[in-house]
C-alpha cells in the first residue's frame, strides 16, 4: 500500500520527499523484523546455522549494525530466529483483496471506465456504447478504493454521474494527481526502488510501465 500510504501523507509518489519518507519506513521496518526475530532467538534460540561472523562483513546487516547498534549487539551475542525477514512483492491478488495499491507500486489510475451489456429492450437502460456486432453496453465509473475514500472525505458524491472533465478537475486536486502508473518519472521510480532495497534482505519487485514508442535509449537507462 505505498502509493496509498503516501497519497495519504499527502506527498506525491516519485517525489525526493515521497523517497524519503518511504526509505525510512522501510528502515525502521527493517531494523524492528529484525528486532523482534532477536527477541524469538533470546527466547527459542536462533536458526541452526547462525553465526555472526558470517555476516560481519555483509552490507545490509552492517547498516543494520549502523542504524541500531543495540540490537545489533543483542544480536551477535543471540542470534536471530529468521534467516530473513523482509521482501517487498508485486501482491498484485493481496493487492484486490485488500484495496490498496500493490507492493511499492504507485496507483494504476485513480478512476477509469467499465462496460457491462445490457438489453436495449429492458426498462430503463441507459446505453452508452453499442459494438459492431451490435451488442449495447452501459459505461460506468470504478474509483480506486483510497481515491473514493478521499472522495468522501473531501465532500464528493462517489454515486454521482461525472463528465470526463469533472473527473479530471477532481483528480488534479487530489494528491493521486500527476502520481499514477503512466505520469511519474519511470527513472524516479527505478531510484526510489534502489533506495528502498537498501532495507530489504530478500527479494524486491516493481513494474515499470512504458509506452509502446519509447526509445531504446530510455530502457537502456532503466535497465
Amino acid at each position: 500500500a505505498e502509493g496509498d500510504m503516501l497519497a495519504a501523507m499527502g506527498l506525491r509518489y516519485g517525489s525526493d520527499e515521497a523517497i524519503d519518507f518511504a526509505v525510512e519506513i522501510q528502515k525502521t521496518l527493517a531494523v524492528e523484523a529484525y528486532r523482534a526475530s532477536v527477541y524469538l532467538a533470546k527466547d527459542r534460540g536462533s536458526f541452526p546455522i547462525f553465526e555472526a561472523r558470517r555476516e560481519e562483513n555483509n552490507p545490509f546487516i552492517l547498516r543494520l549494525k549502523e542504524a541500531a547498534p543495540d540490537m545489533y549487539a543483542d544480536m551477535v551475542k543471540y542470534g536471530r530466529r529468521n534467516i530473513a525477514c523482509l521482501t517487498i512483492a508485486p501482491t498484485g491478488t493481496t493487492s484486490l483483496m485488500t484495496q490498496t495499491t500493490s507492493g511499492i507500486e504507485p496507483v494504476f489510475l485513480p478512476v477509469y471506465k467499465r462496460r457491462r451489456k445490457v438489453n436495449p429492450n429492458d426498462q430503463n437502460v441507459h446505453i452508452d456504447f453499442v459494438d459492431e456486432s451490435g451488442d449495447s453496453y452501459e459505461e460506468f465509473i470504478v474509483f480506486h478504493h483510497k481515491f473514493a475514500e478521499w472522495m468522501r472525505v473531501n465532500g464528493y458524491d462517489t454515486s454521482k454521474h461525472y463528465t470526463s472533465e469533472e473527473i479530471d478537475r477532481i483528480v488534479a486536486e487530489s494528491p493521486y494527481y500527476k502520481a499514477t502508473s503512466n505520469d511519474i518519472d519511470w527513472l524516479a521510480k527505478i531510484r526510489m526502488q534502489g533506495q528502498v532495497q537498501k532495507w530489504v534482505d530478500h527479494s524486491i519487485s516493481v513494474t515499470v510501465n512504458l509506452p509502446s514508442d519509447v526509445s531504446e535509449e530510455l530502457v537502456g537507462r532503466l535497465y
